[in-house]
């Protein structure tokens, strides 16, 4: 779960965030100019829409796999079957994460 200060600091410097509650255990209920509805999402929600550049760099479910990246250095380190199949699977996996926890309904 990201910190509230970090949450905080992400809604002051966005303009277009109208309000957001703390409801308790990392759940937020955010309203973004122009929504006609407040969305209730985690932490991890108010900071891929409030500050996405933050987010991606450093929350983005990625960056905590061990060894996704090396999945780029392909050429470096020879990957076998098993671990082709193991990455792709956490990928997969974080991506399904990213969609479904994201906003909560």
């Amino acid at each position: 779960m990201i910190s509230n200060r970090d949450v905080t600091e992400a809604l002051l410097q966005n303009e277009r965030v109208v309000s957001c509650q703390f409801l308790g255990k990392g759940i937020f209920l955010l309203r973004m100019e122009g929504d006609s509805l407040p969305m209730k999402t985690n932490s991890y929600g108010v900071m891929q829409i409030v500050d996405p550049e933050r987010f991606n760099r450093e929350f983005s479910p990625r960056n905590f796999v061990v060894g996704m990246d090396e999945l780029s250095l392909a050429a470096d380190r020879e990957l076998d079957e098993h671990d082709m199949q193991c990455a792709k699977a956490e990928k997969e996996y974080y991506d399904d994460l990213d969609i479904c926890d994201t906003v909560l309904e």
